[in-house]
């Protein structure tokens, strides 16, 4: 879409009264001055606020504020310095708790996503005896059923599904995280690809499996690194030893 977007996962939601880290809220808030236009916030893992206890209750609480275009009288606004002088919404020059209300509220799109593994697993059908599952998709009542009432009603009452990666997706993915790692890295991560493909496609890992796979190139490159090295030194050694 072309538009600045901020990422919360919701499992790691930092509330306003946290003392020791700068709150999630701050840090909306912060990116609003940033933008000088439209933006997109993303809330990940939102099908894990459910329950009823007091974290992610207050935890609500902030999204309500969030959902409703209000800035919690609780989030700390900074005061006017030289690095915000020069941000502009639009033609408006202030930095101050309404504007930035009013930016949030007219400016900016708040999409809510998670995986709703429980509806998924609920849906699934077992086919032969490799109990492969195969599952039909989900209405949309069936995932904001989760949502608290109040948190529900304050989004569309519209949901997209994305279905599950196969391995032209996975492929996909892959080579264009090969082109952004470090050449040293490269070369294991394209001969590891493959099979763990295969193995993301089989347990529908999603793209989860590219954190392992990471894991596993930087590891196997290490090692590699790390035995030429060591023929390196032998052939030194042997060479002093003939000397």
């Amino acid at each position: 879409m072309g538009k600045p977007c901020f990422y919360v996962n919701l499992s790691t939601w930092i509330l306003t009264a946290a003392r020791n880290e700068p709150s999630t809220w701050t840090q909306i808030v912060e990116w609003l001055i940033s933008l000088s236009a439209g933006g997109i916030i993303v809330i990940d893992e939102i099908d894990k606020c459910g329950g009823h206890g007091e974290y992610i209750q207050s935890v609500r609480l902030e999204l309500h504020d969030l959902l409703d275009g209000t800035i919690p009288r609780s989030a700390k606004i900074p005061d006017p310095t030289p690095d915000y002088m020069g941000t502009t919404f639009g033609a408006i020059l202030k930095v101050d708790r309404e504007t930035l209300a009013a930016v949030l509220k007219e400016r900016v799109m708040v999409i809510g996503c998670g995986a709703w593994q429980s509806v998924w697993e609920s849906k699934s059908n077992s086919l032969g005896f490799c109990c492969q599952p195969n599952p039909d998709l989900p209405t949309a009542s069936q995932v904001t059923a989760s949502l608290d009432p109040e948190l529900r009603q304050r989004f569309r009452d519209r949901a997209y599904f994305l279905p599950p990666m196969v391995a032209e997706d996975y492929a996909q993915v892959a080579g264009k995280i090969a082109d952004q790692i470090p050449a040293s890295v490269r070369s294991s991560w394209t001969r590891l690809s493959g099979s763990a493909i295969l193995r993301a496609e089989e347990s529908n890992l999603g793209m989860r499996a590219f954190e392992e796979l990471l894991l596993s190139s930087i590891v196997a490159s290490k090692r590699l690194i790390t035995g030429e090295k060591e023929k390196v030194r032998e052939k030194q050694e042997g060479r002093l030893k003939g000397v």
